[in-house]
Parts: structure tokens; C-alpha cells; sequence
């Protein structure tokens, strides 16, 4: 039992050995380790935060430099008895900016040394170590020192960070917190240059904008302009279109180019080729005129400045025409005008007058003004030709409705004229043929039978002639409810014995309960004859022509149809002329050309339509 005992405790107490034994050789050393980390690392990380605590956005250099310098004061507080030193490269040279010393440092000597160092770091542009550089640099300040470069992307700002250590041995401490530094600065001239970039940007796009918005004020300015003269043009050929009197439409216009231009006077002067002088116009803006008086200036006057302006198709303008009395007398005269602008109004090479627009005020007209004048006058030298033009066309008209009047009137009594004596010898042919009078030969029956043909196609002629005349006047049609299907089959079957004396075959067509049109049965009837006529004249013997009435819903359509020589597209154009006879016609000798254009005259007086489909 005492040795059980025994074994317990020695084994207690060996087992008590080991864990120190474990503790000691690597528990602690492993505790301490991580210890050392975890300081480490809040260190590092109340580095961190304190160059970050008072960091904000720099706007400008000096603010970085600022940054700059308050990150090195922090780097300084956690690492005390290092020696700061901060320069910047200013042409070429190397100048102390900033610097946090425990102790005064003569650089003078140095200069040359330093710069061989910075320039060497700037191209390497990486962290640098150079141990014994207390000693090179003659102080005790420092022992060793570690640099770090900054360039930024246009190498305008250059920068070393010189940071001098006692113990070589520290720089593996500094290593972190150094590259931490270096990323912090970079960070910030990086949010410095995308400032500096926006506002570069901010300045281009204000300058581009301050641009747009002068080009557009003055765009602005030209669109107003242009509006008001778009109006006043829109104003001046409304008034013109509007009004039946000529005269009443130029007052108008004078009144708009005075309401534009400010003006105390507007007036114009046309030329009179007849006296060959500028006459002014009695419709004047502004001033009062003797209605009997005839105020002209002739051409051979070349001192006026109207004649002037007229010959040489140049504006005028001037501000104190009291002082050109000899060119201006008529002007001063008459228009008491002080500023006067004169412009052409011509089109092409006709020249029709001159515009003048006065006011009572020296120097009162700009050359706005007198642009907007002369574009009036070309508006006014277009609308004085579409209105001459007008009367010249009017007039013409009326001459060309005078004679169309007097050839109708001709044409009715001619046809009149010749009926009476044509219905005589058409009488006394039939007599003749009936052998009344006595037998006749062979060769007299012929002869006769030649006249009765004769006078039968001058009959129709006569009568296509009294309808066309009476189609063209104010033919009054008895509009009543028709069949149309049976005034066409009548056609049909009246024209059933012209057709067989042709040789060609004829036939009619209808679709069930086609509904009555409302329309004239006597036309109506001429216009289905006549097509049936055409369709039988110009077909070739053993030819089929037909003939159908087709219900198409809203209207009804009767179309009259045959296998005969087609049409050129250029003669369908044609057809329905008064007396034109197409090609074909040679296939027969009859026709007056007016049947097919009587047929069109008919049913556009029915309010229908008629028209032609071929194959050419």
C-alpha cells in the first residue's frame, strides 16, 4: 500500500516537472509571440486610424502637402526619435519642404550628395534602405535611413520622404507602417488628381456650356428676328391673298413693314414704262398726298437716290438725309424723312419699282433694318408678278371663255342651220329610192344609196354637235329613279342589227336585282349606245362584243366589252377627247370623235365615272 502511495506521488510529481518543463520551454515563448502580434497589430491599426482621423479630400497642392505633413506628424508620434524629412523637386533641384528634427542638421554641403540619392530613388521609384547614412551624412541624428519616393503620372510633383532611424535593426518595424504610408499618400494625390480632373472638366464643360449659351442667345436672338419676319411675310401674303383689291393688300403690307421697322413712312414707286419714271404708288404709309397730284421721278434724274437704287439694283440707307438734299429732295419733301433706306423690288431681270421706308429720327436705321427691307422687296417683287401674272391669265381666261361661248353659239346655230335642209334631202332621197317618182337604174339606186349614207353620218354628225353644244351649256337633265339593266338590254337589242351587219356577235349580261339608279334614261341611254357603237366600229369582223351590268355594292357598273385591237397607253389617255379618233379608225371611215367624250360629259353630269381598260 506505502508503495502505491509512493508510485502516486512520484508520478504527481513527475507529471508536475513535465508541464513546466512544456510551459516554459514553449507555452511562453508561443504566449509572448502572440502577445508581441496582437500589440503589434493594434499598434498598427491605431496607426491606421490616426493618419486617417484628420484626412479629408484635398482640393489643391497645398492641401496635399498638408496631408502629407500631418501623416508624417502621426508617423512621428508612434515612432519618436526618428528624423523626418520631406523634398520636393523643383527644377531640377532638390529643397527641403518639411521636416520634424530632434536636433539641428546642416545640409549645405550635402546638396549634391542628397540629390545623386533622390534622383536614384525617384527612378528606382521603391522604398529605399541605406544603412551608415548618418556617417556619410556627418550627424548623429540618425544611423540608418529609409526613403521613399513619390511621382505622380505627369512627373509635375516629385517627392522623396527621407526617414532617419538610429538602429539598422529597426527598419524591419518601420517596413509596415512605411508602406502603409506610401499607399496612403498615393491614395489621397489620387483623389486630389480626380478633383483637380473634375474640375478641369467642370471648367471645359462651364466654358462649353458659357459657349452653347451665347451661341444660342444669339441663335435665339437670329430665330426671334427670323420669326418676326417669317410673320410679317405670313402677314403680308395673307393680307395679299385675303383682299380683292390689289391696292388695299399693298396698304397692308406698307403697314406691316412700318409696324417692323419703326418706321414714320413706307412707300413704293413702281416704274411706268410708258413715261419711264418711278411713280409713287397712292397707297402710302405716313403721309398724307394730294389725291389729284402724280408724284414721279424720272429715270433720267440720276442724282435721285430712287433712280439710283432702281438702275443699279442696290439698297440705300443713310441717317441724315437733310444733308442730301440733291438725291433726297422728294423725300425730305414730301416724306419729312430724316434716316430713309431704299430697296430694289425686282425679279430676275424685270425690274418692277422700289420700297422706301423713312423715319423722323437721324441715324435711326440699322443694317437689320435694311435686310429685313430687302427681303420684303424680293416677297413684294414675287407678289407683284403672281399678281400681274394673274391679271394677264384672268384677262386670258375671260377672252378664251368669250370664245368658247361664241363657238358654242356657233356650232348650235350652225347645226340648226343645217338640220332643216338635211332632213329635206334625206326626204326627198327616200322618195327617190321608193320609186314614187318613177323607176331608176341600177347605177342611180347606188348613187342615191351613196347620199343617203352620206347624210345619214352628217345627221349624226349634226346631232353629236347640238349635244355637245347643249352638254356644255346648262342642259337641264329629268333625274328619276332607272332601270338600268333594261335601258341597257334595249341598247342591245336595237344595235342587235348593226352588230350582225358588221359580222360580229353580240350579247348581253346582268347579275340579279340590280337596283334602279337615279339618273336621266334618255342620256343614259345615249352614253350605253354610244359604247356599243365604238365597240361595233372598231372590232373585226366575226367579233364578239358584250355587254354586262354588274352590281358592285355602292355603285353599278355596266361595262361594255369586245375582242378588238387594243389600245397604246398613250391614245387611252386620249379617247375621251372631243374629235379624236384613234389609230385604228382606219378600220373604218366613219366617226366623228365625238361620242366617246360626249359619254364622258353625261356621266360626270350623273356624278359617275367612266374610263377604259386595255391591253394595249
Amino acid at each position: 500500500m506505502t508503495a502505491i502511495i509512493f508510485a502516486l506521488v512520484v508520478g504527481l510529481f513527475l507529471s508536475f516537472l513535465v508541464y513546466w518543463y512544456i510551459k516554459f520551454k514553449y507555452l511562453l515563448p508561443v504566449e509572448k509571440k502572440i502577445d508581441f502580434i496582437d500589440k503589434t497589430y493594434a499598434r498598427f491599426q491605431d496607426f491606421s486610424r490616426e493618419i486617417v482621423k484628420q484626412g479629408y479630400i484635398p482640393q489643391t497642392l497645398e492641401q496635399f502637402n498638408e496631408l502629407i505633413n500631418h501623416s508624417l506628424i502621426k508617423f512621428h508620434g508612434f515612432f519618436a526619435g526618428t528624423s523626418i524629412m520631406v523634398f520636393d523637386n523643383e527644377r531640377g533641384d532638390w529643397l527641403l519642404s518639411y521636416s520634424i528634427l530632434e536636433g539641428r542638421l546642416n545640409l549645405g554641403d550635402k546638396t549634391s550628395f542628397l540629390s545623386g540619392v533622390f534622383n536614384k530613388c525617384v527612378n528606382e521609384n521603391d522604398l529605399m534602405f541605406i544603412g551608415g547614412f548618418g556617417r556619410q551624412m556627418g550627424t548623429e541624428l540618425f544611423n540608418a535611413a529609409a526613403l521613399f519616393p513619390f511621382v505622380s503620372k505627369d512627373e509635375k510633383v516629385k517627392k522623396v520622404v527621407f526617414i532617419g532611424i538610429k538602429e539598422e535593426t529597426d527598419f524591419s518595424v518601420l517596413m509596415p507602417y512605411l508602406r502603409h504610408l506610401i499607399l496612403h499618400i498615393n491614395s489621397f494625390y489620387k483623389l486630389y488628381e480626380k478633383i483637380i480632373s473634375i474640375k478641369d472638366e467642370n471648367i471645359r464643360l462651364k466654358s462649353e456650356v458659357d459657349v452653347m449659351v451665347k451661341e444660342l442667345d444669339v441663335a435665339g436672338s437670329r430665330l426671334i428676328k427670323k420669326a418676326k419676319e417669317r410673320k410679317a411675310l405670313y402677314e403680308i401674303v395673307s393680307r395679299v391673298t385675303d383682299e380683292n383689291d390689289v391696292r388695299n393688300g399693298l396698304s397692308a403690307i406698307l403697314n406691316i413693314v412700318a409696324k417692323i421697322t419703326e418706321s414714320d413712312s413706307v412707300g413704293c414707286l413702281f416704274y411706268d414704262e410708258n413715261s419711264k419714271s418711278l411713280v409713287l404708288n397712292p397707297q402710302v404709309y405716313g403721309v398724307k398726298l394730294d389725291e389729284n397730284a402724280r408724284y414721279s421721278i424720272s429715270l433720267d434724274n440720276r442724282s435721285s437716290a430712287s433712280v439710283k437704287t432702281f438702275l443699279e439694283k442696290k439698297p440705300f440707307i443713310t441717317g441724315r438725309a437733310s444733308a442730301e438734299k440733291n438725291a433726297l429732295k422728294e423725300y425730305v419733301e414730301i416724306f419729312e424723312a430724316e434716316s430713309l433706306m431704299i430697296a430694289p423690288i425686282f425679279l430676275h431681270n424685270n425690274m418692277i419699282g422700289v420700297i422706301e421706308a423713312g423715319s423722323k429720327k437721324k441715324d435711326f436705321f440699322t443694317a437689320e433694318h435694311l435686310e429685313f427691307l430687302n427681303i420684303i422687296a424680293d416677297e413684294l417683287a414675287v407678289i407683284m408678278s403672281v399678281i400681274n401674272l394673274y391679271d394677264r391669265l384672268s384677262q386670258t381666261a375671260d377672252e378664251l371663255a368669250q370664245m368658247n361661248r361664241i363657238k358654242d353659239d356657233f356650232l348650235s346655230t350652225v347645226s340648226h342651220e343645217l338640220k332643216t335642209p338635211l332632213t329635206t334631202i334625206k326626204g326627198f332621197i327616200s322618195v327617190l329610192l321608193s320609186g314614187e317618182v318613177g323607176s331608176l337604174t341600177d347605177q342611180q339606186v347606188s348613187f342615191l344609196n351613196i347620199v343617203d349614207q352620206a347624210a345619214n353620218r352628217l345627221a349624226n354628225l349634226i346631232s353629236n354637235l347640238l349635244d355637245i353644244s347643249r352638254l356644255n351649256g346648262k342642259v337641264e337633265m329629268e333625274f328619276s329613279p332607272c332601270d338600268i339593266r333594261e335601258i341597257a338590254r334595249n341598247s342591245v337589242s336595237n344595235l342587235m342589227l348593226r352588230a350582225k351587219e358588221k359580222g360580229s356577235v353580240m350579247s348581253f349580261n346582268s347579275d340579279k336585282d340590280i337596283p334602279y339608279v337615279f339618273g336621266d334614261s334618255h342620256w343614259l341611254a345615249q352614253v350605253i349606245d354610244n359604247l356599243i357603237i365604238n365597240a361595233i366600229k372598231y372590232s373585226q369582223e366575226k367579233s364578239k362584243v358584250e355587254v354586262r351590268v354588274l352590281d358592285r355594292g355602292d355603285v353599278v357598273t355596266v361595262c361594255v366589252c369586245d375582242d378588238g385591237p387594243g389600245i397604246d397607253k398613250e391614245e387611252q389617255k386620249l379617247v375621251f377627247e372631243k374629235f379624236y379618233r384613234g389609230k385604228n379608225s382606219i378600220l373604218s371611215n366613219q366617226g366623228t370623235g365625238l361620242g366617246l367624250a360626249i359619254s364622258k360629259s353625261i356621266v360626270e353630269k350623273h356624278g359617275g365615272k367612266i374610263w377604259l381598260e386595255s391591253e394595249g
